[in-house]
């Protein structure tokens, strides 16, 4: 009667946090999928990027394990009490549920500490993560400098996680104790009314004694489901919060962490000349034509917006480019499971978009930039090829090369 169900419950519950991860997942894929010129955004990916790396799973996780802990309680609450009235009678049911007013005055009363709580923990859990994701380099290299300024911001980042979940938990274990407290009232007040009551009757003195240390396990079990519902609380902000992360960025925040363009200052080139962006607007060029063919580089001081251009094509374009960034951290089977340096990565990426034939525009933003004088050469040459059949949009880190 207890074993069964308790494992039945945790293979299920199991199931449960896979299967929202998954979904999760999905949303953010249908939310954010091509928003590439904002994941340049460092700021944008600060804020998002740790609820896909960790904080969604563990929202998730805590999620269930909750929501499992409080069933059984209310569970085992239901029970206890009922075996009581049918014992001992139907006061001590009317005392219990004198309890449950209680419990919702303090649970209202703490609602809004909760949900605060809650929210910065969450946001500084998420500032964490991005902390702790940019110490691998800086830990391996070992630079004093950069290490110092790294271990500086952990501190604070620490701190602050710290400092948020001492005052959560002292909240939750305050507002729990002082519950119980108070619902002491009703039951021992019924047990006393019972006992006068029955004062001559040994047998159900005897059971009250004997049922006493049940009474209190049931008063800590409704404490406990007054801290679980609380817990509940926090986390459902914490869910709204993952959902946030995974929804469509706002106008305004699309904006906000948009880069700009200097379309006076940003050359495309090709065989035959080059002309300046806002030439082409005005003499009505247009990248992004079905069927098109051939090589264009895209030039121009450094932080004149050439990424941040090619970045915006890929948006418009959407499936029909295949965009590759600087870093080349992408998706390969070939990746997956071997070391590659920045330029092999490259290499690599590069020759499964060529070799697939479903990819006509190729958007490469500064491939050459981890390559050495070889390699330049015959990725260039295959690109060459490559754009003959389909389209190839570039900004080139290196000056080599025939374009």
């Amino acid at each position: 009667l207890v074993y069964l169900p308790s494992t039945l419950k945790i293979v299920l519950l199991g199931l449960c946090k896979v299967q929202a991860l998954e979904q999760y997942t999905l949303m953010f894929i249908a939310s954010l999928r091509g928003q590439a010129t904002l994941g340049r955004s460092q700021t944008f990916r600060q804020t998002r990027e740790p609820f896909l790396k960790m904080e969604a799973w563990v929202t998730l996780d805590e999620w269930f394990d909750q929501l499992g802990f409080f069933l059984s309680l209310l569970f085992n609450v239901v029970f206890n009490v009922g075996s009581f009235v049918l014992l001992l009678g139907s006061q001590f049911g009317l005392a219990y549920a004198a309890v449950i007013p209680v419990l919702l005055l303090f649970h209202k009363h703490s609602s809004i500490k909760t949900d605060t709580f809650a929210k910065n923990i969450q946001e500084s859990r998420c500032h964490l993560t991005h902390c702790l994701g940019s110490g691998w380099n800086n830990i391996l290299i070992g630079n004093p400098l950069h290490l110092d300024f790294w271990k500086e911001k952990l501190r604070n980042a620490l701190q602050s996680y710290r400092a948020g979940t001492r005052n959560n938990l002292l909240h939750l274990e305050v507002t729990t104790a002082l519950s119980m407290f108070v619902s002491l009232f009703p039951v021992v007040g019924t047990i006393a009314f019972v006992a006068i009551k029955n004062q001559s009757n040994p047998a159900i003195l005897l059971v009250l004694v004997a049922t006493l240390p049940r009474h209190i396990q049931i008063l800590q079990n409704l404490s406990d489901l007054m801290l679980f519902s609380l817990k509940f609380k926090g986390i459902l902000v914490r869910v709204r919060g993952i959902e946030n992360a995974a929804s469509k960025p706002r106008e305004e925040e699309q904006v906000q962490h948009r880069g700009s363009v200097d379309i006076d200052a940003t050359i495309l080139q090709r065989e035959g000349g080059q002309i300046s962006v806002r030439s082409a607007q005005e003499n009505g060029v247009d990248l992004n034509t079905t069927g098109a063919t051939g090589r264009v580089t895209i030039r121009g001081r450094n932080g004149c917006g050439k990424s941040t251009f090619l970045y915006a094509l890929k948006e418009k374009m959407g499936s029909d480019a295949l965009l590759i960034p600087a870093d080349a951290m992408l998706a390969s089977q070939y990746t997956f499971n071997q070391e590659h340096s920045t330029g092999q990565r490259i290499a690599v990426l590069l020759e499964e978009a060529m070799s697939n034939s479903k990819n006509k525009v190729l958007l490469l933003d500064e491939w050459d930039a981890n390559l050495d004088d070889d390699h330049i050469k015959t990725l260039s040459k295959a690109l060459d090829a490559f754009a003959k059949v389909g389209q190839v949009i570039e900004v080139r880190h290196r000056s080599g090369g025939l374009i």
